[in-house]
């Protein structure tokens, strides 16, 4: 299923290319909007193994199409990761943001070849609705400063 596939088949105007850019530092992808985790799982029958929907594998091997294009394993920090979502929404219904991290966070750690738990810091933006390009910008960046979780004693 090609990107444009992809996108029709969600209902969205366009695909935007994935745009890849590199400061040095920081790697920032423009992607298509993802699909909710609520749509990206389902649950065998007579089983406890859980399978990616067929809306799910395509939104994965969309954007693994487009970073492939875009050449983005070259420009990859490496980990631990500060990710940053930034969400053009198609609309304005209702969203919980936090519904529409796994799709992204696992299509980029597939192809850019690493654990999706080096992400140390998570930052969600709501950027606004683009009717005609909804998308998420994503930006990830080299985490070097780990604090660790204070503790409270429990007595």
């Amino acid at each position: 299923m090609s990107a444009t596939d992809f996108d029709h088949r969600l209902g969205h105007g366009r695909v935007s290319r994935a745009f890849v850019g590199y400061d040095g530092a920081r790697l920032v992808i423009e992607l298509p909007f993802p699909p909710s985790t609520n749509h990206l799982y389902v649950q065998r029958p007579h089983s406890r193994k859980r399978v990616l929907t067929m809306e799910g594998r395509a939104y994965k091997h969309t954007v693994q199409q487009l970073l492939f294009e875009q050449k983005a394993w070259k420009y990859c920090p490496r980990p631990p990761f500060e990710l940053g979502l930034w969400y053009y929404l198609p609309d304005k219904q209702k969203r919980d943001l936090s519904n529409l991290i796994k799709a992204v966070e696992d299509a980029l750690s597939t192809y850019l070849h690493y654990d999706d738990s080096c992400h140390h810091a998570l930052h969600l933006h709501r950027a606004g609705v683009d009717p005609e390009n909804p998308r998420v910008v994503v930006s990830l960046e080299r985490h070097d400063d780990i604090l660790p979780v204070p503790l409270r004693s429990a007595g």
